[in-house]
């Protein structure tokens, strides 16, 4: 039977060996860092964006009933999100 993947590996990796899971996003050469993965960074149009881990604490809030944001530490990167 293939391996089931819960999670798409250019969004989150799960470390082998017991260590925290963390989200995964992607710094451009002229600075930027985008999460998800997009195909092209929108500022300069380059395709080479690389693996940034983003940090495993952060910030939380939740706007009305069904949606949310957290902001990571240092980075300073926002995922919002349904709740």
């Amino acid at each position: 039977m293939a391996e089931q993947v819960v999670f798409h590996p250019d969004i989150l990796c799960i470390p082998e060996g017991g260590e925290k899971p963390y989200l995964i996003a992607y710094k451009c050469s002229c600075g930027s860092a985008w999460f998800p993965k997009l195909p092209f960074c929108p500022n300069c149009w380059s395709e080479k964006l690389e693996p940034m881990p983003l940090s495993k604490t952060g910030q939380g809030s939740y706007f009305g009933y069904s949606t949310g944001q957290c902001g990571m530490q240092p980075s300073g990167q926002r995922a919002y999100s349904q709740v």
